[in-house]
């Protein structure tokens, strides 16, 4: 796992065949490429050994995995596999990953990865009370970047709910509700070397993805895995300044959660 803040902006199975034991007609497989969390996956009505993946066409080394917008429980069994075989008899790859309710999230650079073509999320959840899995986004991705400096420890993670609530003369009250999401805030660095590593390496991520492209970005991979993880678009480019010499403080604009 990576010790500093880290950002993943290349998505590889969003270009690639999605796997699935199963699907129901409103809510195909494909929809896990899908920018909107919304937008889900659902298996039709299984709970053993349930899948969603991907067949990268050959074999590749793949390093960060990650699902957001299911209705797993807590008592639910989540593994990651992979194999060379399509009906993964024989694996390369069995990682069993623990239950979280904000993501599930693994970085996987400690060596022991393996090239293997199918790639998958395996769920086992008997006693999930919808009687069938579902996934809004899943991201396998070959690579991810990592600013080679700590986050100050003064970031904010901010609830939102955009719903709207009136009244009329009467009294009456009148919801429109819309879908809550977070913020990640105050995302700061103070760089005191020569080499302004961390300034550049910010802004080759911000030329990368703007605010119209999608990015997971993890605060605090160490301490806080999944809490300080967020899925979403930044919502401007990085600010520099540079009070004294050798010395930037560069911070970050709110990265907006995906709906």
């Amino acid at each position: 796992m990576p010790n500093n803040i880290t950002f993943t902006t290349t998505f590889t199975s969003d270009s690639k065949t999605i796997i699935k034991d199963s699907e129901q007609t409103n809510f195909p497989a494909n929809n896990v490429k899908d920018y909107r969390v919304a937008k889900k996956w659902r298996s039709n009505n299984i709970l053993t050994n349930a899948y969603i993946g991907v067949d990268l066409g050959s074999g590749d080394i793949m390093d960060f995995f990650f699902l957001e917008g299911y209705n797993l429980t807590s008592g639910a069994t989540i593994k990651i596999q992979g194999s060379n075989l399509a009906d993964f008899f024989s694996l390369g790859v069995d990682m069993t990953i623990t239950y979280n309710k904000e993501n599930i999230i693994k970085y996987d650079s400690t060596g022991v990865q393996r090239s293997n073509r199918y790639w998958r999320f395996l769920f086992t959840d008997a006693s999930n009370p919808d009687g069938y899995i579902e996934v809004g986004r899943m991201i396998i991705a070959k690579t991810y970047s990592q600013i080679t400096l700590n986050c100050a420890p003064d970031w904010q993670k901010i609830f939102v709910d955009p719903s709207l609530i009136s009244h009329s003369e009467s009294g009456s009250a009148y919801h429109k509700l819309k879908t809550k999401y977070n913020q990640l805030d105050n995302i700061r660095w103070e760089e005191q070397t020569a080499d302004n590593t961390v300034r550049d390496d910010l802004i080759t991520i911000w030329d990368a993805v703007g605010v119209t492209e999608e990015v997971v970005v993890t605060i605090d991979p160490v301490n806080d895995l999944n809490y300080s993880t967020l899925y979403g678009r930044l919502s401007g480019g990085p600010i520099i300044q540079k009070p004294f010499k050798n010395r930037w403080t560069i911070s970050l604009p709110l990265i907006v959660e995906a709906p």
